[in-house]
């Protein structure tokens, strides 16, 4: 096996962009989720190889990131709560695919490392990139008529 499940983990924060992105973005109670939700409809729709399980992912994956949001009281957009998207997204995500991925036959060394290496995928793509879009869309005024992002 070695580390062929840390696959997953690489590529987790891609999966789960949307839900933290449209969060720190719209910045609206249940945006994450949607956002989140939204996007595995469109996988499931352009043919994703999990069919409309998908939804169930996109489920967990868009409350996971909604509830970082959530436990800031929707008051803070800054790294903090995007810091805290992610992790909650980490954590969750983590525990969903203890059950449904079988992590629970991993070592314990081997569920540490993947993990981290789950939250460094999902800070990077849901927080440093979610960072510097919102940046560029508030420099270029897009999202002007939705109040700006203030980043």
């Amino acid at each position: 096996m070695g580390l062929a499940p840390m696959a997953n983990d690489i590529n987790m924060g891609i999966w789960v962009m949307a839900g933290p992105l449209t969060g720190f973005i719209l910045r609206k109670p249940g945006a994450g989720f949607l956002g989140e939700f939204l996007a595995a409809v469109g996988e499931m729709f352009f043919g994703g190889q999990w069919g409309a399980s998908t939804l169930i992912s996109g489920t967990i994956q868009g409350l996971a990131a909604e509830l970082g949001f959530t436990l800031t009281g929707y008051k803070l957009y800054n790294w903090f709560s995007l810091t805290l998207s992610c992790l909650t997204t980490t954590i969750i995500t983590f525990g969903w695919d203890m059950f449904k991925n079988g992590y629970t036959e991993f070592s314990f060394n081997l569920l540490i490392l993947l993990f981290i290496v789950r939250f460094i995928s999902i800070f990077f793509f849901g927080g440093i990139l979610t960072k510097m879009i919102a940046a560029l869309l508030d420099r270029s005024h897009v999202l002007t008529k939705f109040g700006g992002t203030n980043v």
